[in-house]
């Protein structure tokens, strides 16, 4: 197999693959298709006739036969330089996508290309150049380890995987919408139809992110090579581009959530009521104001609270945030609501706190919201200035 020089290494390029005789399939596909010649009766004609050339070069998917002509392409008509092309060769095959390969094959066969056709298929060359480039660094960064043993970039398993199921229909599809028609897919549903990881959310998403910034970009008139290229577009077309993108983009991201396999969190072993009580400071009884606290071992798994301060003459109540009550750490009350608990002070305190003590749960409730005093948020500190009055269960 020949190898190539970079920088005074050398590189192996991928192994290409060896294909049988096409004469059979020809059978049901027909020949290759061939433009020389051809006049199209409209842009309708030339979008028909380029859709069966596509077909055609789907169907066998000459990835090493491409790249044939993408190198060709590069060194005749884009001038490239040795090395250059060199790292189109060491460059993935998969790097080599069939709407690059189809568009060359077309070219070399008599068909004019469009100037937005000549701009996509710069990109995909550069991608290319990239990726032949990456290939070329982490090949270098393995001979720096040879003491090593070579590990297995699962990496670039998963991103192989996405790229020959999703991205490959994805890849086809903008090829469609830049002809003009608007198919739809569900990505979440074709994520799920492969049997993706969740880590191949992230190349979907990098993929739609990449085309939808390029296309915003082309409206901003950030990059005046953008505007050139999408100049056939109008600006709804391009605004339309970009649902569909950021579409894509929420549908992906779903599936990355909703299959991460999420680890099972150790249930906290519940503290006991005893260990819970133990540190917490109350005042027992209050003779000036004839009150006596309840069991504060009441309190846990209580819904309704009701305390006052004798320093502050402060009533406060308290509401669970939840159906599984308050608990209580060191000296403060937890677990209650911030927005329905309220804390009060009084001007009569007797009067109110004997219909607290005597009276049902709503008529308190209500007594309680009729004061003209103004509302407060409690902390949940409980010290020896507060009388726990009621609970509710």
């Amino acid at each position: 197999m020949a190898t190539v020089k970079i920088n005074g290494k050398t590189f192996k390029p991928p192994k290409k693959r060896v294909t049988n005789s096409l004469s059979l399939d020809e059978k049901y596909t027909g020949p290759e298709p061939s433009f020389t010649g051809v006049v199209f009766k409209d842009d309708s004609d030339r979008v028909v006739q380029m859709a069966k050339a596509f077909h055609f070069y789907n169907y066998f998917n000459w990835a090493s036969h491409f790249k044939k002509d993408v190198i060709k392409y590069a060194k005749d008509d884009l001038q490239f330089d040795k090395e250059s092309l060199d790292l189109l060769r060491v460059s993935p095959d998969w790097a080599c996508t069939n709407t690059l390969g189809s568009l060359l094959r077309m070219r070399s066969r008599g068909l004019d290309l469009r100037d937005d056709e000549l701009f996509k298929i710069r990109k995909y060359i550069d991608d290319m150049l990239r990726l032949g480039k990456n290939k070329v660094e982490e090949d270098l960064k393995e001979e720096v380890k040879a003491a090593k043993a070579p590990v297995f970039n699962i990496q670039d398993r998963i991103r192989n995987k996405v790229n020959e199921t999703v991205l490959g229909d994805l890849e086809d599809m903008l090829d469609e919408w830049i002809r003009g028609n608007s198919p739809s897919i569900d990505v979440y549903e074709a994520m799920k139809a492969a049997i993706l990881p969740a880590q191949c959310a992230r190349f979907v998403i990098m993929w739609a992110e990449k085309h939808r910034d390029e296309m915003q970009g082309s409206i901003d008139k950030i990059d005046l090579q953008l505007v050139e290229g999408y100049s056939h577009l109008t600006p709804k077309r391009k605004k339309e581009f970009i649902a569909w993108f950021e579409g894509i983009i929420a549908d992906a991201q779903r599936f990355g959530t909703n299959t991460k396999t999420v680890r099972k969190t150790r249930s906290k072993k519940p503290v006991s009521v005893e260990k819970q009580i133990s540190k917490l400071k109350y005042l027992k009884e209050s003779p000036e104001h004839k009150l006596v606290s309840i069991n504060p071992s009441l309190i846990i798994g209580a819904i309704e609270l009701w305390t006052y301060n004798v320093k502050y003459k402060s009533l406060t109540r308290f509401i669970a945030e939840s159906g599984l009550g308050f608990e209580i750490k060191g000296t403060s009350l937890t677990k209650f609501s911030t927005t329905e608990s309220q804390s009060r002070t009084l001007r009569k305190p007797e009067e109110m706190l004997s219909e607290v003590l005597s009276s049902s749960k709503t008529k308190a409730a209500k007594s309680f919201a009729s004061l003209t005093t103004k509302s407060k948020e409690p902390n949940g500190r409980i010290n020896e200035d507060t009388i726990i009055l009621k609970v509710n269960k």
